[in-house]
């Protein structure tokens, strides 16, 4: 996980088809990841994708993003927005000898 997050960055990310505006031409790799929901039952299948960012270079999850064709879609409840950042940190924190201070959203 990174704790910032630059222009560069969000430009390669959200690169979107030049006639499909909903159309992401980004590729999930070593430090981006699309997910098309959020459900905190799914937390585990999270963590495991931000340890392996954590122990390379950083990464990013993006909620809200169909898997073939990558087409931006949106959460389609209010799981996420619902979800206590503290309890999320708590969460992560049981993982980690270090203790993560803030969790960037």
């Amino acid at each position: 996980m990174k704790n910032s997050f630059d222009s560069a960055e969000y430009n390669k990310i959200f690169n979107f088809h030049p006639t499909i505006s909903t159309r992401l031409l980004s590729r999930e790799s070593s430090t981006l990841e699309f997910k098309e929901s959020f459900n905190w039952n799914s937390r585990d299948r999270y963590v495991k994708s931000m340890v392996s960012f954590a122990n390379n270079r950083g990464g990013y999850i993006i909620f809200g993003v169909t898997d073939n064709p990558r087409v931006l879609v949106g959460l389609k409840s209010n799981n996420f927005e619902n979800l206590d950042e503290a309890r999320i940190t708590e969460y992560l924190n049981s993982f980690s000898q270090k203790v993560i201070h803030q969790f960037y959203w």
